[in-house]
């Protein structure tokens, strides 16, 4: 029985390292970034976007599904937690993935990863709305400073391939402002 817990405090010595939590911000940066190029490929040599989103959503539920089975912890299915998996799960997958794998064949991916870039700074204008966060004059420049990065970007004879492009440079702001909405209900509403 005394094995259990040395097993359980080299773990946790093994997660305070900082070598384990260079490789996990690693590990996380190099797979988000390449998630943007990725959804480019696979957009233009023809896989549809809501067939995407859905193998998305449907291995990232598997996966932490089985994550749930291994640590031997029950999900809650009681009504709040169910209309919360799906508020979630339509604003944080659903929603912003299909719209980015809409845009992606359309824009360039620094484009998508930009737009992408945004959510904090949307959710930080939503915290403030909803009383969640404190207003503070230093984020709400850089807030605009994010605005005017995009608008340059989006703005004609800029770097999208054509003009029609700024409509899906919308669509992923959309999505941004889906994971930025996401964010707010998660940090109000949590069961």
């Amino acid at each position: 029985m005394a094995e259990a817990p040395a097993r359980t405090a080299r773990r946790s010595a093994a997660a305070r390292s900082p070598l384990f939590a260079w490789a996990i911000l690693l590990t996380a940066g190099v797979s988000w970034g390449a998630t943007y190029s990725l959804a480019k490929l696979a957009t233009q040599d023809g896989a549809h976007p809501l067939g995407i989103a859905l193998w998305q959503g449907g291995v990232g539920a598997a996966l932490l599904g089985l994550v749930e089975v291994v640590r031997r912890r029950r999900l809650p299915l009681d009504r709040p937690h169910l209309l919360f998996y799906l508020v979630c799960g339509l604003l944080g997958t659903a929603i912003p993935s299909t719209l980015y794998f809409y845009a992606a064949p359309h824009l360039p991916a620094g484009v998508l990863a930009i737009t992408l870039g945004l959510t904090p700074l949307l959710t930080f204008v939503g915290a403030v709305f909803l009383k969640l966060d404190r207003y503070a004059t230093g984020r709400l420049l850089g807030v605009f400073l994010g605005i005017a990065a995009v608008l340059m970007i989006a703005l004609p004879d800029a770097s999208l391939p054509e003009r029609t492009a700024a409509i899906w440079v919308v669509a992923a702001l959309a999505a941004a402002l889906s994971y930025a909405a996401e964010n707010m209900i998660i940090a109000k509403f949590r069961p």
